[in-house]
């Protein structure tokens, strides 16, 4: 049913491009001002090759132009999320760093939380906004699984805060992972 969908709507699409072409054109213009000023009558097979022909052909090609240019945008729009994504990344890799290493020091990890639960924050939003609810509730939600790495991290007061940090660092690298996996299955199934 999706296939048959598919194809009313490049049809329709073809035939808004192919009736704009045919009643706006400045070629239609100049067949009627040849027609009627210079009583140069138009013959039936000239009319069909001109209107029907070519501004058929000139309308699958606008259609095709205007798919193309939505599957850029979009190419372009999921390169720029994903770019964004590994830099919020990088930046909470940072944030994990240095509250992990800061642990011990209550001022600074302090500090440290209020900007990790910023990052957080924005971090969520983004993925809701620019991606999906999915990622975003994928992002944010711990795990009971997730393990402790072998380190220090365990004396921590916040150790266990500190840990869904790291993890929620690299569940963001997957989700940028996915995207650039779709983004390049999603050029390939349209490549020819």
């Amino acid at each position: 049913m999706g296939t048959l969908r598919e194809i009313g709507l490049f049809v329709w699409s073809v035939l808004t491009h192919w009736q704009a072409l045919a009643t706006s054109g400045i070629i239609t213009g100049l067949l009627l001002v040849a027609e009627k000023v210079f009583d140069w009558p138009l013959s039936r097979q000239a009319f069909i090759v001109v209107v029907v022909v070519m501004f058929l052909l000139a309308a699958f090609f606008f259609a095709w132009r205007d798919e193309y240019r939505t599957v850029q945008a979009e190419r372009a729009y999921k390169t720029t999320i994903a770019n964004d994504l590994a830099d919020r990344q990088r930046h909470g890799r940072k944030i994990y760093v240095r509250w992990w290493t800061h642990c011990q020091n209550r001022e600074q990890s302090t500090a440290d939380e209020a900007e990790a639960e910023q990052w957080r924050v924005d971090v969520l939003q983004q993925i809701a906004n620019g991606i999906s609810a999915a990622e975003a509730e994928y992002f944010n939600t711990p795990r009971a699984a997730e393990a402790v790495p072998p380190t220090n991290i365990v004396n921590c007061p916040q150790g266990v805060l500190i840990n869904e940090l790291g993890h929620r660092v690299d569940r963001l690298g997957e989700i940028v992972q996915r995207i650039l996996t779709r983004h390049v299955s999603v050029m390939r199934e349209r490549a020819p």
